[in-house]
């Protein structure tokens, strides 16, 4: 019975350290991810805004438009990293 329970003890705990490493991978790369797509959202927003402001479009509408898309573009980045 003894060598039973080892057998189990050393199973699991084989399977806990591969389990944490493997998460711990996918932790990440899901933080690299957000990281990376956080910046080149930022980027991208500012150029957005600068071509709405040469193209001259309403100054009213130019944040609505600018947070709309930022917001698009991180729910898009969330699902991508999820």
């Amino acid at each position: 019975m003894n060598e039973f329970i080892e057998q189990i003890k050393a199973s699991f705990a084989d399977n806990v350290g591969t389990d944490f490493l493997s998460f711990g991978k996918k932790l990440i790369v899901v933080i690299l991810i957000l990281v990376i797509g956080f910046w080149l959202i930022r980027k991208i927003m500012k150029g957005i805004g600068r071509v709405m402001e040469n193209k001259k479009i309403d100054p009213t509408l130019q944040p609505f438009l600018i947070a709309l898309t930022g917001f698009l573009l991180k729910a898009i980045l969330f699902l991508t990293a999820a």
